[in-house]
């Protein structure tokens, strides 16, 4: 039985035929294949192999809501992180609000694309995230990070990158501005 690396949902960087990384967000898991097809912000979508994916790394404290994408987290509109899949929504991000009982660290809420998946394709998405880093660490009730610590991570140096006079393209061709 293959268990995929990747989750329904997720950000990640597709690594382009061109050389270049593509920010897209996948669609849809190919297990059997071991490839996902991922959505891009034009709307185009392209089936990747795993080998081809990486994912986005957060900072080890962070946990970005999939609606707003903002890891800013308030006692009265805290991120709950799904049980299943450990996707983050904001309490108020969605409707019906998600209720205060589900912001206990053991609670068992079920984000709303999980709830909607048989019992065991919901057993698969928890197998593939015991190995996620989230698992491996205790949450704080409360964030407040500096705008800093939410960038995400490159799967390269942008230090290193040698640009041109305008900022817009470097030699080493390997930065794109699709997000």
């Amino acid at each position: 039985e293959k268990v995929s690396r990747f989750i329904e949902g997720e950000d990640v960087l597709s690594h382009g035929k061109d050389g270049l990384f593509y920010l897209g967000i996948i669609v849809v898991v190919d297990y059997e294949n071991e490839r996902c097809l991922i959505q891009f912000e034009d709307s185009t979508a392209h089936w990747s192999l795993y080998k081809d994916i990486t994912k986005l790394k957060l900072p080890e404290s962070d946990d970005l809501c999939v609606i707003c994408k903002s890891s800013k987290s308030w006692d009265t509109n805290e991120i709950v992180l799904c049980y299943i899949c450990e996707q983050g929504y904001h309490q108020d991000c969605l409707q019906p609000r998600i209720g205060k009982e589900y912001c206990e660290p053991d609670s068992q809420w079920e984000c709303p694309r999980c709830a909607g998946h048989s019992a065991m394709e919901k057993e698969e998405r928890k197998k593939s995230r015991e190995s996620s880093p989230r698992k491996q660490r205790t949450r704080p009730q409360h964030q407040h990070q500096s705008e800093e610590n939410n960038k995400l991570v490159l799967p390269y140096d942008i230090n290193c990158l040698t640009w041109d006079q305008g900022h817009k393209s470097n030699r080493e061709q390997t930065y794109c501005y699709c997000g």
